[in-house]
C-alpha cells in the first residue's frame, strides 16, 4: 500500500506495537495521528516522533474523542488494548470498554 500523504489514525499509538508502527508509517510518508489514553502506552515510546505526529489524548470508549481522532483519516489501525486484559482480567467493565471503543471507531469511520 502506498502511504505517502495518507492520513493514518493509530489507536494505542503510544504502546509498544503502536509506537513502532508510527515510526514505520512516518518513514513511508504517512501523516500520523495517535489516539491513546496513556494508561499502558507511554509518551516515552513516541518521543522520537513527537514533533511529527498529532496526538489526541483520549479513550476509545469516549465517542467524542474517537470522532475527533477519526475525522479526515484515510486509514485506521486499531491497536488500543487495555492493560487489564494482558493481566488476564476479564471483568465486565473492561469488556464493555473494549466493545464500546470498537463500536465508537466503526461508527465514527462510517460517519467520516
Amino acid at each position: 500500500m502506498r502511504l505517502k500523504g495518507r492520513k493514518v489514525l493509530v489507536t494505542g499509538g503510544a504502546g509498544f506495537l503502536g509506537s513502532h508502527l508510527c515510526e514505520k508509517l512516518l518513514a513511508e510518508g504517512a501523516e500520523v495521528r495517535v489516539l491513546d489514553l496513556f494508561t499502558s502506552g507511554r509518551a516515552a515510546n513516541i518521543n522520537s516522533v513527537l514533533d511529527q505526529i498529532n496526538i489526541i489524548s483520549g479513550d476509545i470508549a469516549c465517542a467524542d474523542s474517537v470522532s475527533k481522532a477519526v475525522k479526515d483519516a484515510d486509514t485506521i489501525v486499531h491497536l488500543a488494548f487495555p492493560l487489564a486484559l494482558r493481566e488476564r482480567s476479564i471483568e465486565t467493565p473492561v469488556i464493555v470498554g473494549i466493545l464500546t471503543g470498537l463500536l465508537n471507531l466503526i461508527e465514527a469511520a462510517l460517519t467520516h
